[in-house]
């Protein structure tokens, strides 16, 4: 049960409104310009955009987690 309560978490995880993505490095142009085009207010919205990658997204959590909180 903790792995579904960490997934819901992260689902709904909101990710910060001026987030720039050609920031994370690990992120392809691809899935930055998606990810800029679409500005996706949570994790669960970034999962679903078609032609973000399990990688992209992880890497997009990881970024989110060492920024500062606001």
């Amino acid at each position: 049960h903790a792995e579904v309560s960490s997934f819901r978490r992260e689902e709904s995880m909101r990710l910060p409104s001026g987030i720039d993505y050609s920031q994370i490095r690990v992120l392809s142009r691809e899935e930055v310009e998606k990810l800029s085009t679409v500005r996706p207010d949570t994790f669960g919205a970034a999962k679903r955009i078609d032609g973000i990658t399990p990688g992209g997204i992880l890497a997009l959590l990881r970024h989110v987690q060492r920024q500062p909180a606001a």
